[in-house]
């Protein structure tokens, strides 16, 4: 059951980026906005703290409309998101 939930989460929160990164790409901020609380709300429930910290910064990024800073704070999520997908890899098959 908690590999089934790490999983659910880690698709769910990259399907999110996945539509995160095509609204920075037409410069949607409102899909900004309302696509970077569900990683957050995730990260929060999953104890994944840093990724969390990310996630409401790219939601406060998308609140106060700083369009340029919103694909850097997108790639350290991805880049945390990463780091905690190898980290669930080794936890299920170790």
């Amino acid at each position: 059951l908690v590999d089934e939930l790490l999983f659910e989460f880690l698709h769910k929160t990259q399907e999110q980026l996945v539509t995160i990164g095509e609204a920075i790409r037409h410069r949607d901020l409102e899909v900004i906005r309302q696509e970077s609380y569900s990683p957050k709300s995730g990260a929060d429930s999953m104890s994944a703290m840093p990724l969390a910290r990310l996630a409401n910064e790219l939601s406060l990024q998308g609140k106060e409309e700083k369009m340029e800073e919103i694909p850097q704070t997108l790639k350290a999520i991805e880049q945390e998101l990463g780091r905690i997908q190898r980290y669930i890899e080794i936890y299920t098959t170790g």
